[in-house]
């Protein structure tokens, strides 16, 4: 997951991760995203998210059913 948000935010150097303490596109509605007062706000709110939404990834014994699941819970 580390890996991805650093490359969903260019490593933290992102217009998104620097103004809105966004590192991984969260709330996009077509117009904006989420905007969170501070980088912890912004973990939490992932980590419930990655847990409530693709729980049975964050569940995987291995990289390929993780893939899968993701896949199956529509992240991408």
């Amino acid at each position: 997951m580390m890996r991805q948000l650093a490359f969903e935010s260019a490593y933290g150097t992102s217009n998104q991760a620097r103004t809105n303490h966004n590192y991984g596109g969260v709330g996009y509605n077509g117009k904006t995203y989420t905007k969170y007062d501070s980088d912890e706000a912004f973990v939490n709110s992932y980590v419930d998210l990655m847990r409530s939404r693709y729980g049975s990834a964050l569940n995987a014994s291995d990289i390929d059913t993780y893939s899968r699941q993701l896949k199956k819970a529509g992240y991408y």
